[in-house]
């Protein structure tokens, strides 16, 4: 039988100065896997991300989706006494995080020079829109997720309809963001092992998200225009398309390797498009006009019936409802109830990075402003009588 182990980042300390959605996600993350995560908000209100919508008694469940697993404590850096708190609160950190415009960390004497001379193992991660660096003219312009894409192409209006698809979920913030501030905050404390030093960790938006471009690099890379709306992976063969159902539901089909085409082709009894896998022009049209006559014949779920689990890559296309409500048998341990601060059930989701021996848990629900403030403080003062 293996043993219990210890989570993988206990006894690493992250102090947490970010809002609303990128930087509480990227923390969550290291609370969830053991970190003791200390969320400094800006008294009287905090975290504004406190007061978005959707609500329950006026309390945002979107906060609170991201905010578990932290202690708060209601620090104005402003403040002489709240500032030489967080200074204290820094010196024995090992990770710091950010999102601030560049620029005001330094300006308020919490920037990475001061702080690394403080403590010179800290891991200070900063997230913002274009970089913390110069070289730019464009280094602090006030943006969010939506523009982000729009820089990096995300969003380029399809061709045929002329409009901009506006996706549901903030990819910038989350996979620009996010993910790449908890990357870049593991792989500085993986360095850290070797070199006993921390460093600064610069993460932006909006060259992450250009970074999510592979595919119209891999055109440009071959001397080729990369063609908003007929590129690969959005539409231009038959094999990757989205098909409307008789019950004006749709399926999507994703089957890019050969043998997955032929056995789509075959279950829905036309064979003779098998070798049009990838065609184009006419020929391509005339494949997805076949295909989506096909589909027209029945329902998501007769198809979904007849098709998945055969080896086809197709599958229904869900709402967010839907497919939440299938999370538990698709993903079993990925959608967890446990109660928040009033005693109400909430579910949520937990990290989708699965570790066998030192899985990510749900401690503590996300903390109210301040609620740990007291034993922080508390935490402050026995480390300046140890020093």
């Amino acid at each position: 039988m293996s043993s219990v182990a210890a989570p993988p980042l206990a006894g690493i300390r992250v102090i947490d100065l970010t809002n609303l959605l990128p930087g509480p996600y990227a923390t969550m993350i290291l609370g969830d896997f053991g970190a003791d995560v200390i969320k400094v908000e800006r008294p009287p209100t905090g975290d504004p991300g406190r007061a978005s919508r959707p609500t329950i008694d006026g309390i945002s469940t979107r906060h609170m989706m991201v905010n578990r697993n932290k202690r708060s404590i209601a620090l104005d850096l402003h403040d002489d006494a709240d500032k030489a708190t967080m200074l204290t609160l820094c010196a024995d950190a090992d990770v710091l995080v950010e999102g601030f415009r560049p620029g005001s960390m330094a300006r308020l004497g919490l920037g990475y020079d001061h702080l690394a001379t403080l403590n010179p193992r800290l891991v200070y991660c900063s997230i913002n829109g274009f970089g913390s660096s110069g070289g730019s003219e464009r280094t602090d312009p006030p943006a969010h997720d939506l523009n982000f894409m729009a820089l990096a192409g995300l969003l380029a209006p399809d061709p045929e309809s002329g409009t901009c698809q506006l996706p549901a979920t903030q990819f910038a913030d989350l996979a620009a963001g996010s993910m790449n501030a908890v990357i870049g905050i593991l792989m500085a404390l993986f360095a850290r092992q070797a070199s006993g030093v921390g460093q600064h960790v610069d993460v932006a938006m909006m060259p992450g998200a250009l970074a999510l471009q592979v595919e119209a690099l891999a055109y440009l890379n071959a001397g080729q225009p990369a063609p908003v709306g007929g590129m690969r992976l959005t539409g231009r063969y038959p094999c990757y398309q989205v098909y409307k159902t008789l019950d004006d539901r749709f399926m999507a089909v994703g089957a890019t390797e050969p043998e997955f085409w032929a056995n789509l082709c075959n279950l829905l009894q036309v064979p003779e498009l098998i070798d049009q896998q990838y065609a184009e022009g006419d020929a391509g049209e005339a494949a997805v006009a076949a295909l989506a006559a096909r589909f027209s014949t029945r329902s998501a779920e007769q198809w979904e019936m007849t098709l998945v689990g055969s080896e086809t890559c197709c599958t229904p296309v869900l709402t967010p409802a839907e497919a939440i409500e299938r999370a538990t048998s698709a993903a079993p341990g990925l959608l967890v109830e446990h109660e928040d601060t009033h005693g109400r059930a909430l579910r949520q989701f937990l990290s989708a990075c699965t570790l066998s021996r030192t899985p990510a848990v749900h401690r503590t629900p996300a903390p109210l402003l301040d609620a740990n403030g007291d034993e922080i403080r508390s935490e402050v003062r026995d480390s300046d009588r140890s020093t």
